[in-house]
């Protein structure tokens, strides 16, 4: 429970910035700390749940967005919905370029392990769009710190790659 009323703000704000509305994100946040209980009551390993949970809330927002865009396109009429449906695979990323992304996501999640663990939560958090009071907050530490670790962090993580 403490970690539900520690993580809401945060969690709202992010999914927030993923452009859903607050009934959206509600229901995206209840059903992330659903899992969460899933995956502890299964005997997963803790980690950092944070991250695990912000993870968690990104995959259900894109799930929602998805299912937005499918439920517009056969909304529409006929040729219109067919030329909508052409422009969204028009932007689709090739299995190259998505092998390249894979490849690059394995390399800096790789990078992360490097970090200690103060830098690298703030370069999570910082990632899923939290801002650095934000942050501060879910780390009790303070702004100041946060920067300094961010920056650390960062510099740390450009060396390694």
């Amino acid at each position: 429970m403490e970690l539900y009323e520690q993580m809401y703000s945060p969690m709202l704000s992010y999914l927030r910035s993923l452009d859903l509305f607050d009934s959206d994100a509600g229901d995206v946040i209840q059903e992330t700390f659903l899992r969460l209980m899933h995956h502890l009551m299964a005997g997963r390993p803790e980690g950092n749940l944070r991250a695990w949970l912000f993870q968690v809330a990104y995959s259900q927002a894109m799930n929602i967005h998805r299912f937005d865009i499918r439920f517009s396109s056969l909304a529409e009429d006929g040729d219109e919905a067919r030329a909508r449906t052409r422009e969204l695979q028009d932007f689709s990323p090739t299995p190259e370029q998505i092998m390249i992304e894979n490849e690059k996501f394995q390399r800096v999640r790789l990078a992360l392990q490097f970090l200690p663990a103060q830098q690298r939560e703030c370069v999570l958090l910082r990632s899923r769009g939290l801002r650095y009071r934000e942050i501060a907050s879910n780390l009790g530490v303070s702004t100041q710190r946060v920067a300094t670790l961010m920056g650390r962090g960062i510099s740390r993580l450009v060396s390694i790659l």
